[in-house]
């Protein structure tokens, strides 16, 4: 078999198993005509009639290896690291998840190529055992955020059967909760789709479908699970997120005076958020038992914004709790219309 013939049946499974090859993500798809091509460069080279040619090319490529195999490591070094600190996140802000629950997950600057990247992780953490002693069934499915997911969720498609080397799941567009981290200075937002909150770097997919995002899927009062070390590696350390999450299940519950609470201890640690959109709970607590202070202080980091201000503007207006001595505070400085 040819160099060629070992491109075109390398690159032929791919094809017709309704895949592509896509450069940018370093796709895997390219392994098994990667034989071809070398040899097709070796062919090449071989044919230079100067041995010096063939010395400087040898040397280029070797460089060119060695640069490939330490960019490769570095950049799956980071991913694993993001996505590790992605999931402890996720276990300091929801004690536990409904069964059955469709995970949506944006983990920022990497690549979520398969449900299982989603559903695996949050199943392991949440779930280890199947829920099915007959076959394995995780208890938590997941759906690629992608165009066909957004389209599926807003044509309000059911549940969705999928077998899948013996592991069956039944993800549900009418069942989903979105889980992003919008850039890698973002916390890691859970979509409330009563009162969906976006980062100004959210991507457009979850702006379009983030009110089909059900909060009623995080169980607030379930015993919290911690992730375990041999897969999700040790606690990060305790910032700005930690606060931010503790203080939004907090907000779940419906207990503002908690959210101070972590508020004022990452103040006091010189805490505060890269995305001004994390100051959402806090705002609202500070709403609720008629914080103007704090809430004066706070107006001009938010006004700077005008996209948060906005949001910040018209979830205050639906909040059936807020103080009166609130209201002319946030008319005047956040509703900036």
């Amino acid at each position: 078999m040819c160099s060629s013939d070992l491109l075109v049946f390398g690159l032929a499974p791919v094809t017709l198993a309704n895949r592509e090859v896509w450069f940018p993500s370093f796709s895997r798809y390219t392994l098994a005509a990667s034989l071809g091509a070398a040899i097709l460069i070796a062919a090449w080279v071989s044919g230079l009639s100067k041995p010096s040619a063939h010395w400087g090319i040898l040397a280029i490529f070797i460089l060119a290896s060695v640069f490939t195999h330490y960019g490769n490591g570095l950049q799956y070094a980071t991913q694993t690291q993001r996505t590790r600190d992605f999931w402890w996140q996720v276990a300091w802000r929801a004690p536990q998840f409904q069964t059955n629950t469709t995970l949506i997950a944006n983990i920022a600057s990497v690549s979520t190529e398969e449900d299982y990247f989603v559903w695996g992780p949050a199943n392991f953490l949440y779930y280890p055992e199947s829920q099915n002693d007959e076959m394995a069934q995780p208890s938590l499915y997941a759906a690629v955020l992608n165009k066909n997911t957004v389209q599926k969720v807003l044509t309000r498609e059911r549940q969705e059967y999928d077998n899948r080397r013996g592991i069956v799941t039944y993800k549900n567009y009418r069942n989903i909760l979105i889980l992003s981290q919008p850039s890698p200075s973002s916390c890691v937002h859970v979509i409330d789709g009563l009162q969906p909150e976006f980062s100004t770097t959210e991507s457009d997919s979850i702006r379009v479908i983030g009110s089909f995002s059900e909060l009623e899927h995080v169980l607030a009062d379930e015993t919290p699970h911690t992730p375990p070390q041999l897969v999700f590696g040790p606690e990060p350390p305790r910032g700005w997120c930690f606060f931010y999450q503790s203080a939004d299940l907090a907000r779940q519950r419906g207990d503002w005076e908690a959210v101070i609470g972590w508020g004022k201890e990452a103040q006091a640690l010189g805490f505060a958020p890269s995305d001004l959109i994390e100051w959402m709970p806090f705002l609202q607590a500070y709403a609720v038992t008629g914080d103007t202070e704090r809430l004066t202080e706070l107006a001009p980091v938010i006004s700077a914004d005008p996209y948060i201000a906005q949001q910040v503007c018209r979830i205050m207006g639906r909040l059936e709790s807020i103080s009166p001595d609130a209201i002319p505070v946030i008319d005047s400085l956040y509703c900036l219309e």
